[in-house]
């Protein structure tokens, strides 16, 4: 039987991986500063001292972080979640696991709202359920008027168990501070074997997005 290329190589890329994703524990082990021998050229460092320097500025700093499959940027992003973990409140939000291929903005709002609501809860900082349930109301009132779906309903409790998110710290129970969201592009933890199946879409039309943003454009 003849292989297609993507079958080809993806039995010799997986080979590169034979423990699985990288576990939080498990990053002071393997993560490797590209510039350890001079700080003012650590990515790391940088993004850091960025994200210091934000608290309190009335816009939170923000950073897009791109690279190729394989590169190092989930190891990197857990290990700079690790070092923000005494000055923020770190949730890492697994976007691949938690989000359909095709997520538009909508799709992403929600699932970042959720992981923190999630990971919040799992830290026992009991997280004000009103403002999440504000945010599902105004995203279902939405849906229901500009899509002409007239049952459409988002429920809390339901949709907590298609994110998967973890709070990220320096120690154990080590949270405070303000929240910031690292989006990932890579599962952990085994995650992609738990919530494959189900994933969230509010399938809201990309040219009825688009014309928000335009919208939102036009009036700066």
């Amino acid at each position: 039987m003849l292989q297609t290329a993507r079958e080809f190589w993806r039995s010799i890329v997986n080979d590169f991986r034979p423990v699985g994703q990288v576990r939080p524990e498990e990053i002071i082990r393997f993560f490797v500063d590209r510039h350890e021998d001079d700080p003012t050229r650590s990515l790391l460092q940088r993004l850091k001292l960025n994200f210091q320097n934000s608290i309190g500025q009335q816009h939170p700093y923000k950073a897009l972080f791109t690279g190729h499959r394989g590169s190092g940027k989930s190891t990197e992003l857990m290990r700079l979640g690790q070092e923000l973990a005494g000055d923020f409140f770190v949730v890492w939000f697994d976007a691949e696991t938690s989000l359909t291929e095709t997520a538009n903005h909508f799709e992403v709002l929600l699932g970042i709202s959720l992981a923190v609501h999630a990971a919040a809860e799992a830290a026992d900082l009991r997280p004000n359920k009103r403002l999440t349930d504000n945010l599902l109301r105004s995203l279902a009132k939405f849906v229901r008027r500009f899509e002409e779906r007239k049952e459409f309903s988002l429920k809390l409790e339901q949709l907590l168990k298609q994110v998967f998110a973890i709070a990220l710290t320096t120690g154990a129970g080590a949270v405070g501070g303000p929240a910031v969201a690292i989006a990932a592009g890579a599962a952990v933890i085994g995650a992609d074997q738990v919530f494959k199946a189900i994933r969230l879409e509010l399938n809201v039309r990309d040219d009825l997005v688009k014309t928000l943003d335009c919208q939102r454009t036009d009036k700066r």
